[in-house]
């Protein structure tokens, strides 16, 4: 359906970049816990391809923690219930038991989709070691080692300040699904976890640090855009990816194409992905 004319003449629409969608639908996560959780859903679920930008990420940052991880022993009522949800979902019986019997890391969520023919690739924002706490050629490194694609942004050495940093954090699935907002996959300095629930309790056996407190509460909120808009965070995504390749005269298969626009969905938003 066309968009009437006097929705697109208002003025708080971006002009001169990525399109204004009424075919697009947008999910708000509140906090880290209910964000990793649909993120590890659709990862597992991805068919194609999963591409992250992000700030910082942590590799062995558990997405899915306690009840949603594994809700009581095989058998029980609460597990036969989690079980028939993650089926509701759409997650195959292979899925489900990668589910219920693995940690469900970043590494290892990542890892299992490439071992199912998922192209993965990971762009971290690489900033100088003396200015962070993200370890991006830690995490750059572990993640290579299982084989993903990932490359370190190194745009920071160019910027006017090398403590500028650009803080997107992205991830887009088959074409069809994209995460954007203020949630990254990181573990700062092991005191600032982004897994956290909106209670933010002060003390939680699901958030320990490595000797045995809780770390700070984090408060944060994400979305999940899904139909044609989440193309638009995929040619960010794109862009990004291939200037690095570009700029590091990397191998050109590396280089990421465009794909189909995504089917039109039916929802209430007006989207438009911008960037600042």
């Amino acid at each position: 359906m066309p968009i009437p004319a006097e929705e697109l003449a208002k003025d708080w629409w971006a002009e001169g970049d990525t399109p204004v969608h009424n075919d697009s639908r947008v999910t708000f996560f509140v906090d880290g816990r209910m964000t990793m959780l649909s993120m590890c859903q659709h990862f597992l679920k991805a068919s194609r391809y999963i591409y992250l930008a992000n700030w910082g990420m942590t590799p062995e940052i558990e997405l899915v923690r306690g009840s949603d991880h594994r809700a009581g022993p095989d058998g029980s009522p609460e597990q036969e219930k989690l079980l028939a949800k993650l089926r509701a979902y759409g997650l195959q019986e292979a899925d489900i038991a990668f589910w219920c019997t693995q940690a469900l890391s970043v590494k290892n969520v990542l890892g299992y989709a490439l071992s199912k023919g998922v192209e993965v690739k990971v762009l971290l924002w690489g900033s100088p070691d003396l200015l962070t706490h993200t370890k991006a050629k830690e995490a750059h490194d572990l993640l290579t080692q299982i084989g993903i694609s990932c490359l370190l942004d190194e745009s920071a050495l160019a910027l006017k300040h090398p403590a500028e940093s650009l803080h997107q954090k992205i991830s887009i699935v088959d074409g069809t699904h994209a995460f954007v907002g203020g949630v990254d996959p990181l573990i700062e300095q092991g005191d600032f976890d982004r897994w956290d629930t909106q209670e933010h309790l002060f003390s939680s056996p699901l958030r320990r640090t490595d000797e045995g407190t809780s770390p700070h509460p984090w408060h944060d909120a994400h979305t999940l855009i899904e139909g044609p808009a989440a193309g638009d965070v995929e040619l960010n995504f794109r862009q990004r990816w291939n200037d690095v390749i570009h700029n590091k005269h990397l191998d050109e298969n590396q280089l990421v194409s465009e794909h189909p626009t995504a089917p039109p969905v039916e929802g209430s938003s007006m989207v438009q992905v911008a960037r600042t």
